[in-house]
């Protein structure tokens, strides 16, 4: 089930033609760990999983490309689930979290307390541009 999950959401990018943009980057734009980090919260994907998740929140190192993939049954999880994952990256990483990039999407219900978490620990959050397939 989680398999075809994970299709599901490839064929979604490949049709609203993200694919071309993910392997564009051929050099790292970072100097080190957890400079920059992309954020993207999926769903909800019509095909639940095993564990009933609806949702996918996917947060990539810019400089590594490591990947935190965690699977949300509701959309409110989110918060708890990105502020667990940035804490976890910091002590494991030895090192602070500098920038968060997301897209306009609504990534989070309440964007005031990811607004305040991003400013009590120090991190700069903004937007990506929206990409417009051609």
């Amino acid at each position: 089930m989680i398999l075809k999950m994970i299709i599901y959401v490839m064929l979604v990018l490949k049709e609203n033609k993200y694919e071309a943009h993910l392997n564009k980057k051929n050099s790292i734009s970072t100097s080190g760990p957890l400079e920059l980090l992309h954020m993207d919260l999926c769903g909800p994907i019509p095909l639940q999983s095993l564990g009933r998740s609806k949702y996918i929140l996917v947060i990539v190192d810019d400089f590594f490309r490591f990947t935190w993939v965690s699977f949300l049954k509701e959309k409110n999880e989110a918060f708890k689930e990105f502020t667990k994952i940035c804490k976890q990256a910091q002590v494991f990483k030895n090192s602070s979290i500098v920038f968060i990039r997301s897209d306009h999407g609504r990534e989070f219900e309440k964007k005031k307390q990811v607004t305040e978490f991003c400013s009590n620990h120090g991190i700069a959050y903004n937007f990506s541009a929206p990409r417009i397939p051609q």
